[in-house]
């Protein structure tokens, strides 16, 4: 059984060295190789959490999670695409950058404008 790559708002790390984009890609397979599941989960009010599945490609990272018929407020490096969001690869950034950027815009773009944020008490 894996695990995911955040609960309760606290990241494992997975690789912080800078790599181009078929490294970044490489990376992130090997992360699910060793048994880390691609999910991160975000503690809301009354127990439940925001669940981000993450899956890549030769693009970048996509993203997806239950809107609950909420709107998101991503900054413009998120895009749309084929019904997930996207944060493309940039080989200035290692695979713990970019998933933390993935978390940081799902909470400052879904879970904060959306009065959904909790500290976990």
């Amino acid at each position: 059984m894996g695990r995911p790559l955040f609960i309760n708002n606290t990241p494992h790390t997975i690789g912080t060295q800078i790599m181009n984009n078929t490294e970044l890609l490489q990376a992130y397979n090997n992360m699910l190789e060793s048994g880390i599941i691609p999910v991160i989960e975000i503690e809301i009010p009354d127990g439940d959490f925001v669940t981000v599945t993450i899956t890549a490609d030769d693009l970048g990272m996509h993203f997806d999670f239950d809107q609950m018929d909420l709107s998101t407020h991503f900054s413009g490096i998120i895009e749309d695409y084929n019904s997930t969001y996207m944060l493309p690869w940039d080989e200035d950034y290692s695979l713990d950058a970019h998933i933390n950027n993935v978390y940081e815009e799902v909470l400052e773009g879904f879970i904060i404008p959306n009065n959904l944020y909790t500290d976990g008490e």
